[in-house]
């Protein structure tokens, strides 16, 4: 239950920043990367998703810091990577999906997906929608 909740909010951040494509692409691409390097020496043999939730997650954090550097974003950042060394130290078979997935937020495009400009919420996409009214009106 608690990977499904996990999964759950991660899934849902990811959405509301980046297209559908790019969050199912980081999540496929982790869960199949992570599974490759870490599976022929997991004890015991795991089958949930955390996996690709931490690569999903750190992807959304590593791409959020470079687009918008503010004090959230980085704070999120140190999180992440303060988390994929605790696992590393650990050695928590976890920590390879960290790195997996912090390095596929580097890849471009940096920053919300256009269709989601303001990831802070979806109401900006309403707000425009009647404004977008009024000057039809005022034509």
């Amino acid at each position: 239950m608690f990977n499904l909740f996990c999964l759950t909010v991660v899934l849902v951040a990811a959405q509301r920043y980046w297209s559908a494509g790019r969050v199912w692409t980081s999540f496929w691409a982790g869960a199949i990367l992570s599974n490759l390097a870490v599976g022929p020496v997991l004890e015991p043999v795991g089958g949930g998703n955390s996996m690709a939730v931490f690569a999903l997650g750190s992807a959304l954090v590593a791409n959020l810091v470079l687009s918008r550097p503010d004090r959230r974003a980085l704070l999120w950042e140190g999180v992440a990577i303060a988390c994929m060394a605790l696992m590393a130290v650990g050695r928590d078979y976890h920590a390879v999906s960290c790195a997996i997935g912090l390095a596929a937020g580097l890849v471009p495009p940096h920053g919300p997906h256009p269709q989601n400009p303001d990831p802070q919420g979806p109401h900006q996409g309403s707000r425009r929608g009647s404004q977008g009214s009024r000057e039809g009106l005022e034509d």
